[in-house]
C-alpha cells in the first residue's frame, strides 16, 4: 500500500491460541481498535503463528524468534502488553521473563508501551514481583481488566504510570454478531447424533437381591424417564451446558457432576458436554458421560469461535470450570455456575452479580443439584441484573482501545492526521494481502 501511512501496533502476549478464550480476546481487541482507527496494522507475538494468522485483522510473528520480534518492534509505532496470563508466575518464570524482556526491549528502543486490558497475577515469587514492578514503572499507561489486577500492581509497588480499570476485551463483542440459526442447526445436529447412538444394544443394570443378583437389560432411549414425560407434554426441556477440565489425580468431581446431571435428566433436563479446550477436554467430557447413568449430549468436534458463542446462546445455564467459558456465556446473557479452581472465577461471578461459585473441595452432587435448580428458577432475575452489568463492562472494554489510542495520538498528533487523511483509501482500492 504505497503512500499509505498505517498505525502499526505490536501486541505482546502469551498467546498460543490453544483454546477459544484467547481467540475471542484477540478478535475482540482487534475489532475495537480497527473501529476507532481504521488504518491500523496489528501484529501479534505468538507461539502459534499459523493459527493466529487465520484470525481476521491481524498478522503474527513467532515470539521465540528474537530477530523477527526485534524487527517488528522497530517498525511499530505502539506496543501493547496484553493477555490474560502474560503477567503471572504460577507456571514458572520462563514465559513471564520472556514477556517482560520483549516489553523492556520496546522501551529501550524508544517505543511507547501500553498495557491493554492486562490480566495481572498471581505473582507468587519474589523475583516475579520485582521484575513486574521494574518493567511496570517504565510503561506509559496501564489498563487492566479488573480491580484485582490493579490491586496486585499497587501491592507490588508499581507507582509511575496511571493504572485504569477497564474490562476483558471480549465484552466489546455483541451477542447480535452471532447468528441464532447457527446455534439451532448445531443443536439439531448434536441431538441427531445422540439419537443415532441410541440405536445401539441395551446396557445392563445389575440388581442385587437376597437370592443373588438379577441382570436387567434397559434400552438406552428409555433410560431417562423425565425425557419421555417432557416430550409427551410438548415442553422445551431445560438445557444445561457443562464445560470441564481435567484435574490430575482427582475423580470425585466427575462423579459429583455426573450424579447431579443424572438427577436433572430424570426431571426432564438435557445435558450438553462441551470440549472448550480442544482436544484436551474431550477425555474428561467422555468420562463424565460414561459415569452418567442417563443419556447426555456431546459435541465431539473442534468448535469454532462462532459456534461456541452460538451454543452458549442455546443453553439455559452453563456449569463451568474455565473462566473464559464463563465470560463468553455471560456475554450471551446466560447465568453461570462456576466451579472455583482459583479466585478469578469467584471474583468474576461476584462482579457480574451471579451465584457464588462452588469450591472444588465442597463439591457434592446434592449441593450442585440444588444450586443448578435454584439458579434456573431465578434465571430471569439474574439475567436482568446481568444486563446492567454487561452494559458497563461493554463500555469499559471499549475504553481500553479508546484510552490507548488517545494516549498515542496525544503524543504523536501527526499520526492522527495521516490516518484520517488515508481513512477512505481502503474503500476506493482493494487492500493487497500481506505476504506472510
Amino acid at each position: 500500500m504505497k503512500g499509505v501511512t498505517l498505525l502499526r501496533v505490536a501486541a505482546a502476549g502469551c498467546y498460543s491460541i490453544n483454546h477459544p478464550g484467547e481467540e475471542a480476546e484477540i478478535a475482540a481487541a482487534a475489532a475495537s481498535l480497527r473501529a476507532l482507527s481504521p488504518r491500523i496494522e496489528i501484529t501479534i507475538f505468538s507461539q502459534n503463528t499459523r493459527q493466529v494468522s487465520r484470525l481476521p485483522g491481524v498478522r503474527a510473528v513467532n515470539r521465540w524468534n528474537p530477530f523477527a520480534v526485534l524487527y517488528t518492534l522497530i517498525k511499530s509505532d505502539l506496543v501493547f502488553s496484553c493477555g490474560r496470563d502474560s503477567l503471572k508466575d504460577t507456571e514458572g518464570m520462563g514465559s513471564l521473563i520472556s514477556h517482560l524482556l520483549t516489553i523492556f526491549t520496546a522501551r529501550l528502543i524508544g517505543k511507547p508501551v501500553v498495557c491493554y486490558a492486562q490480566g495481572v497475577g498471581p505473582l507468587n515469587s519474589y523475583w516475579g514481583r520485582r521484575l513486574v514492578r521494574f518493567v511496570g514503572d517504565r510503561l506509559d499507561l496501564i489498563t487492566v481488566r479488573n480491580q484485582a489486577s490493579k490491586d496486585q500492581l499497587l501491592k507490588i509497588g508499581v507507582e509511575r504510570p496511571p493504572i485504569v480499570v477497564t474490562a476483558d476485551p471480549v465484552f466489546s463483542l455483541s451477542p447480535a454478531q452471532f447468528d441464532k440459526e447457527v446455534g439451532h442447526s448445531l443443536m439439531a445436529q448434536i441431538r441427531s447424533e445422540a439419537s443415532d447412538e441410541g440405536d445401539k444394544p441395551p446396557f445392563e443394570i445389575i440388581a442385587r437381591t437376597a437370592e443373588g443378583k438379577i441382570t436387567i437389560s434397559v434400552p438406552v432411549d428409555i433410560a431417562g424417564t423425565g425425557e419421555g414425560e417432557a416430550e409427551a407434554k410438548g415442553e422445551k426441556k431445560p438445557l444445561l451446558g457443562i464445560v470441564l477440565q481435567e484435574l490430575e489425580g482427582d475423580c470425585e468431581y466427575k462423579r459429583a457432576i455426573a450424579s447431579a446431571a443424572d438427577k436433572l435428566v430424570r426431571e426432564g433436563w438435557e445435558i450438553l458436554l462441551l470440549p472448550f479446550k480442544y482436544p484436551v477436554d474431550l477425555q474428561v467430557c467422555q468420562e463424565v458421560s460414561w459415569i452418567m447413568q442417563e443419556p447426555s449430549l456431546q459435541y465431539r468436534e473442534k468448535p469454532t469461535l462462532e459456534q461456541l458463542f452460538c451454543l452458549f446462546r442455546e443453553v439455559d445455564l452453563l456449569l463451568g470450570m474455565r473462566l473464559p467459558a464463563l465470560i463468553m456465556a455471560s456475554l450471551m446473557r446466560k447465568p453461570c455456575i462456576g466451579i472455583a479452581l482459583n479466585e478469578k472465577i469467584d471474583k468474576f461471578l461476584e462482579m457480574t452479580e451471579q451465584p457464588k461459585a462452588v469450591n472444588l473441595q465442597d463439591l457434592d452432587a446434592d449441593t450442585l443439584y440444588e444450586l443448578i435448580t435454584s439458579t434456573y428458577e431465578d434465571k430471569k432475575e439474574i439475567a436482568t441484573h446481568m444486563d446492567q452489568v454487561l452494559i458497563q463492562l461493554r463500555q469499559q472494554s471499549w475504553e481500553s482501545a479508546g484510552l490507548s489510542l488517545s494516549f498515542f495520538y496525544s503524543r504523536f498528533p501527526h499520526k492522527r492526521l495521516d490516518t484520517a487523511r488515508t481513512a477512505g483509501w481502503g474503500e476506493r482500492h482493494k487492500t493487497r494481502t500481506i505476504h506472510r
